[in-house]
Order: C-alpha cells, then sequence, then structure tokens
C-alpha cells in the first residue's frame, strides 16, 4: 500500500505541475492555479491531495480508528489547551504528535499523546495546512474533512467518525485499488507489527508500547492475530491476502 500512496502523491503533483518535495505550495504555483474552472484549479488539487493525506494517516502511521477527524488544529503547548478535545499540535523543530483525550478506550488506557513518526506524513501534513490556510482565508481549526469542490466555496464538510469511515474506503479504492476499512488498516498494522522480527525479542512492556500506538491493549493486538490464523486455517487465504493486505 505504501508504494501506491506514493505513486499516487507523485501522480498528482505531476498533473499540476507542482514539485512534491517542497515544504508547501509556492505563491507562484498556487497564483497559477488560483483560477475560474469547473474542473481544475487549486480546489481540485486540494480535493485529490485530502484524499492522499487520509490514507497516508493510515499508511504511514500505525492506525488510529476514525479518530482523525475529531482532530482540531493547534500550536499550543497541551498542559494550556483543555482536556476535553481531540487535537493535532505542530511544534517548532518539525515535531507533531496528536493528543487524544476521547476515544474508545480512553477510561482503561486514559488520555494518550500519540508522535507523528514518519518524516514524510509530518511533510504532508504541514503542506495540507499551509494549502488549507490559503484557500480557507484563515488558519482552520479542523483538520479533516473539508468540502472542496472547482466551483464552490471551501467549507468544513464533517468532523463526523461514521462519515469519515465510509470516506476512508472510497478513498483508498480509487489509490489502491481495494477498499480498506479503517479496521482493515489496523489489522494491516497489527500484522505487520507481530510478523517483524524485532518482536519476538521484544520485553512484554515493550510490546505493550508497540500495540498502544494503535491505541488499544497487547492482549487486543493478540486478537487481531488470532482473527487472521482463523482465517488463514478456514481456507479463505485469498480473501485475507485481498482484503488486509499488510504493507
Amino acid at each position: 500500500m505504501t508504494k501506491q500512496l506514493e505513486e499516487g502523491m507523485t501522480m498528482l503533483f505531476a498533473e499540476y505541475e507542482v514539485p512534491e518535495s517542497a515544504k508547501k505550495i509556492s505563491n507562484n504555483d498556487f497564483a497559477r492555479w488560483c483560477i475560474p474552472s469547473d474542473r481544475k484549479n487549486t480546489k481540485s488539487f486540494a480535493r485529490d491531495f485530502q484524499k492522499l493525506l487520509m490514507l497516508a494517516c493510515y499508511i504511514l502511521q500505525p492506525a488510529l480508528r476514525s479518530d482523525w477527524s475529531t482532530l482540531e488544529y493547534t500550536t499550543a503547548a497541551i498542559n494550556k489547551l483543555s482536556a476535553d478535545q481531540n487535537r493535532i499540535q505542530f511544534l517548532r523543530g518539525g515535531r507533531i504528535r496528536i493528543a487524544m483525550n476521547k476515544f474508545k478506550n480512553v477510561k482503561h488506557m486514559g488520555a494518550q499523546i500519540v508522535e507523528i513518526d514518519s518524516p514524510r506524513l509530518k511533510r504532508y501534513l504541514r503542506y495540507w495546512i499551509d494549502l488549507l490556510t490559503r484557500l480557507n482565508g484563515a488558519v482552520p481549526k479542523q483538520l479533516f474533512i473539508w468540502r472542496l469542490s472547482p466551483d464552490k466555496e471551501v467549507k468544513l464538510s464533517t468532523i463526523n467518525r461514521e462519515s469519515f469511515a465510509k470516506t476512508l474506503p472510497r478513498a483508498s479504492e480509487g489509490v489502491i485499488s481495494k477498499r480498506q476499512t479503517v479496521n482493515s488498516f489496523r489489522l494491516a498494522h497489527e500484522i505487520a507489527l507481530q510478523r517483524d522480527g524485532k518482536y519476538q525479542d521484544m520485553t512484554v512492556g515493550e510490546r505493550g508500547r508497540a500495540h498502544g500506538k494503535l491505541l488499544h491493549s497487547h492482549r487486543t493486538g493478540l486478537i487481531y492475530n488470532w482473527q487472521r490464523v482463523f482465517v488463514l486455517r478456514s481456507n479463505r487465504r485469498s480473501v485475507y491476502e485481498r482484503v488486509y493486505d499488510p504493507f
């Protein structure tokens, strides 16, 4: 899936003749595509970039549930913010982290800080915030999902988890030619983790922290693997590989 994502990004930037390696779209490129059109302009570029970025959040990073749609953008210190929202925090020096205060297992795990480790994903996220700020005319409060149509006003579409969960499979079908649900991505990360040769040498604590990046416990991570084994033993290997293709 990583390869298809990279190819999708390369094709998008090439189509608009915009350098993919740039930290943000240049003033010249933004002005060149900021044109009245019902087909192709900066808004259509942002629309397609948003789809790819949503996938990147599940491919390049241990997959959260549908919580990406709930994230509020901030540059403020976490200790200066109320603990009643999920936030994505952009810090100086390139660091980006997610403060999870409301999620499925919060009663058992407590509030969690999730670091964005992928340099590529961090670059995409910063590119997105800059692009969205220019299109919106103000710094966005929410990360996803924005309505981006070439001939319509830019506006926030929804922050609903269920709507986000329905949008993700459609986006994945267009990029990686298969409908991947949120759970499909989470299972793929668990499979990749437990297949890694280093996993067998981890202590129980280290395994717990590794599984914790998906905001669930070590035990839940093992259940994901048991589900995989059950499918394989049910002689449905091809179905498993098609739906739960690891990275």
